[in-house]
């Protein structure tokens, strides 16, 4: 049964592959991380991973995984892992794993935050990195370039000619 509690900040996500560790905002250490564990390789990936050789170009860069449906509402629907912090806001953090991948990278859709709220992406535990940590108007403005850029190259076709 889904929750009807008003999330914090709505948000969802689709993950592509490669492992590790992400979180959203650091947890406390004693508190228990939801976690969002993605699909195994198929027979198909784990014999081009036996062969590098055999990858298809457009596979090289690692190979797509979805989120299992439902999985991430699941997590921001529930009260209980949203904790407060000093400053009024609350806090989640969500644990992401890709059992055997060599690593993981992470494409997030936003739908709604607001520019003061804090998105910090953490590796595995014990990795060397510091969190990077971007602010939702850093996150914003990043997508809103990124529409740009996207409208310029698609004016820039439309205006080539056509042979």
């Amino acid at each position: 049964m889904r929750s009807t509690a008003r999330r914090p900040f709505a948000a969802s996500a689709a993950v592509a592959l490669l492992a590790g560790l992400l979180l959203f905002r650091l947890a406390e250490a004693d508190t228990p991380i939801p976690a969002i564990t993605l699909p195994p390789l198929t027979e198909t990936e784990r014999g081009w991973v036996a062969d590098p050789d055999t990858i298809p170009v457009h596979a090289r860069l690692g190979f797509g995984r979805a989120v299992p449906e439902g999985a991430l509402a699941a997590i921001l629907d529930e009260p209980a892992n949203w904790r407060p912090i000093s400053d009024g806001g609350h806090r989640l953090a969500v644990r992401v794993t890709s059992p055997g991948a060599a690593g993981l990278r992470l494409g997030l859709r936003v739908d709604a935050l607001p520019d003061g709220a804090t998105l910090a992406v953490a590796g595995a535990a014990g990795a060397a990195l510091a969190p990077a940590v971007l602010s939702g108007a850093e996150i914003k403005a990043s997508l809103a370039r990124d529409a740009a850029a996207q409208r310029n190259e698609e004016a820039r076709d439309d205006a080539r000619p056509r042979r």
